[in-house]
């Protein structure tokens, strides 16, 4: 569904390989996942998800998966 407003997945998957393009992500990331997972969040939400997730993986020496 397409809305200003509302819920776009596209938007939010772009979103995800916007703020994932610089850290080390596992090449299987299913964004279309993440997007629905994270339906209802605004992009701030997203961005201190993924700045989160980054900041355990560095501290763990590994890359950003699925499971994280």
């Amino acid at each position: 569904t397409q809305s200003y407003f509302g819920f776009n997945g596209e938007r939010v998957c772009s979103l995800f390989k916007l703020l994932l393009e610089n850290n080390p992500y596992d090449f299987g990331l299913d964004y279309k996942q993440l997007a629905d997972m994270t339906h209802g969040y605004v992009s701030a939400d997203i961005r201190l998800i993924v700045n989160d997730v980054s900041r355990n993986a560095l501290r763990l020496h590994s890359k950003i998966t699925m499971d994280m």
